[in-house]
C-alpha cells in the first residue's frame, strides 16, 4: 500500500487543509499554510516524467505563460513590482493545482479531506463568533472574520470547502441531503455574521442545489424521473426553511440582529451602478484598447486613484489579460468540469464563480484546491448518459 492510500495521509492532508483557515501575517503576505500546501509537491516531482497533460491542463499552462508574458512586458515598461507579485500568485495557484491534481488522481478518496476540514473548522468558527471577543470581528465588532484577516476571506473559504465537499464522489454514506441542509444552517449564520454579500449570493445557489439534490434522491428511489416542477418545489422549500431559521436567530440572538442591520445599511448605501463602478465593471468600456491583449495586473493608479483593483473574478482576467487570457482561463475551467458534473452539481460549481462576480477570488489558494479536487471525479465520455450520481453511490462507509 502506498503512502497516499494510508489513513495517515488522510489525517495529514486534513491538518494541512485546516491550517488554511488560520491567517497569521497580514493579507498579501505568504501564510504558513501556503508553505505547508507545497509539501505534497514531492509526489508530483517523483512522477513528473509520466504525468500526462490533457486539454484543461494545457489551456491552464497557456494562460500561465500568457499572463506571465503580459505582466513581464508591463513590468519592463513601468518598473512596478505589482506585476511580478500578480504573476507570483498565478504561478503558485497553478503549481498548487497541478500538485493536488496528481494526488487526487492517484488517490481520489483523499478528496473527502475537504469535508473533514469543513466539519472541523465550522464548529470552531461558531465558538469564536459568540465567545471569541471583538478581536475576531472586523470594523469594531460589526463583521465576523474569525481567524482570517477579512470577513470575505472567511466567507469565501467556507463557500469553497462546501463546494468541494458536495462535489466529492467519495462522500460518506451518512452525508445525505438532509444532513447537508443541517450543515448549511451554521454556514449561512457565519457568512451572515461576516456580512459578505458575494458569499451570501453564492450560498443561495448552493442552497438551491441541495434542494434539487434532496428531491432527486427521492425520485430516484421511486424510479420516477424528476420534473422541473419538482426542482422548483424542492428549491423553494429549502429556501423557506433556511430563511425561517435565520429569522428566528434574528429575533432572539443579538449579534445576528446587529449583523442584519449592518448588512442592510451597506446594501442600501450605494446604487447598483455605483457598486459596479466600484468593482471595476466599467473599466473595460472606459479603456477598450486593453481588451485584446490585456493591461497587466499591477500599477492600478494608471487607471484610477480610487479603485486600486478590479473586484471581480469575471472582469479582472478580461481587463488584465485581455480576451486571449480570459478565454484561456475560463476555457480551462469549462473543459475541466464539462464531463464531470451533471444536474444539481452545476449549481454547486457555480457558487464560487457567483461570489467572483463582485469579489476577486482567483488568487486565493483554496480556490485552486477546489478545482484540483474535481480530478477525483471520473469524467464521463462526451454524449454519455452515465451520471456522476452513479459514481457518488460508491461512497465511503466512514
Amino acid at each position: 500500500m502506498s503512502f497516499l492510500e494510508s489513513r495517515l495521509a488522510m489525517v495529514l492532508l486534513t491538518l494541512i487543509l485546516i491550517s488554511t483557515s488560520v491567517y497569521i501575517f497580514p493579507s498579501g503576505m505568504p501564510q504558513p499554510s501556503h508553505l505547508l500546501l507545497l509539501l505534497p509537491l514531492f509526489f508530483l516531482m517523483r512522477s513528473l516524467r509520466s504525468t500526462k497533460l490533457d486539454l484543461p491542463e494545457r489551456l491552464l499552462l497557456l494562460f500561465w505563460a500568457y499572463s506571465t508574458s503580459v505582466n513581464l512586458f508591463y513590468w519592463f515598461l513601468h518598473g512596478e513590482t505589482g506585476f511580478l507579485i500578480a504573476s507570483a500568485h498565478i504561478s503558485y495557484g497553478v503549481l498548487l493545482l497541478l500538485t493536488f491534481r496528481h494526488i487526487f488522481q492517484v488517490q481520489p478518496r483523499l478528496s473527502i479531506c475537504m469535508l473533514w476540514t469543513l466539519l472541523c473548522v465550522v464548529p470552531l468558527l461558531l465558538y469564536l463568533a459568540f465567545f471569541g471577543g471583538d478581536a475576531l470581528y472586523f470594523f469594531k465588532g460589526r463583521r465576523l472574520m474569525g481567524l482570517f484577516n477579512d470577513p470575505n476571506q472567511m466567507s469565501y473559504w467556507l463557500l469553497i470547502f462546501l463546494t468541494a465537499s458536495l462535489l466529492s464522489p467519495y462522500k460518506p454514506a451518512w452525508l445525505t441531503p438532509t444532513l447537508v441542509a443541517a450543515l448549511l444552517i451554521p454556514i449561512w449564520l457565519l457568512v451572515f455574521l461576516a456580512g459578505s454579500r458575494s458569499a451570501l449570493l453564492g450560498l443561495l445557489f448552493l442552497t438551491l442545489a441541495i434542494g434539487w439534490w434532496f428531491f432527486q434522491d427521492r425520485y430516484q428511489a421511486r424510479l420516477v424521473p424528476m420534473s422541473g416542477k419538482g426542482v422548483l418545489l424542492s428549491a423553494a422549500g429549502t429556501m423557506l426553511l433556511l430563511f425561517l431559521c435565520l429569522f428566528l436567530l434574528y429575533l432572539f440572538i443579538e449579534p445576528v440582529n446587529s449583523a442584519a442591520q449592518d448588512l442592510w445599511r451597506r446594501a442600501n448605501g450605494r446604487s447598483l451602478l455605483s457598486h459596479l463602478e466600484m468593482r471595476g465593471y466599467f473599466r473595460p468600456f472606459d479603456m477598450p484598447e486593453y481588451l485584446l491583449f490585456g493591461a497587466g495586473q499591477g500599477f492600478e493608479s494608471r487607471f484610477s486613484t480610487r479603485l486600486l483593483e478590479i473586484h471581480s473574478s469575471l472582469v479582472a482576467p478580461l481587463f488584465y489579460y485581455g480576451i486571449i487570457g480570459w478565454l484561456l482561463f475560463y476555457g480551462f475551467v469549462y473543459t475541466l468540469v464539462r464531463d464531470r458534473l451533471s444536474g444539481w452539481q452545476w449549481l454547486v460549481m457555480a457558487a464560487p464563480f457567483i461570489y467572483g462576480l463582485f469579489t476577486y477570488g482567483l488568487r486565493t489558494p483554496v480556490f485552486w484546491l477546489m478545482l484540483a479536487s474535481l480530478y477525483a471525479i471520473t469524467p464521463t465520455s462526451r454524449g454519455s448518459v452515465v451520471s456522476n450520481e452513479k459514481i457518488i453511490k460508491a461512497r465511503l462507509s466512514i
